[in-house]
């Protein structure tokens, strides 16, 4: 039978493991939403008269969010 300390640091370690694998699945949705943003601002940029670097805006908001979920799943 298990305590309520050792239930809490059961259910503790499961809350952070699940965090951390949320993180990583962030992590790598945005690598390839960014990817895909760059190349078509790029793209934009070479075979249009478009001259603004908009993709910077998504880039760094939602690199905001990523920090956030960050800290609160590994430190």
């Amino acid at each position: 039978m298990l305590t309520a300390e050792e239930y809490r640091q059961a259910e503790f370690g499961y809350t952070f493991a699940e965090s951390r694998r949320g993180f990583k699945i962030h992590a790598a949705v945005y690598a390839l939403v960014m990817t895909g943003l760059i190349v078509l601002n790029v793209l934009l940029i070479a075979f249009t008269d478009a001259d603004f670097p908009w993709v910077v805006f998504p880039l760094v908001g939602w690199g905001i969010g990523l920090a956030l979920h960050y800290r609160y799943g590994f430190a």
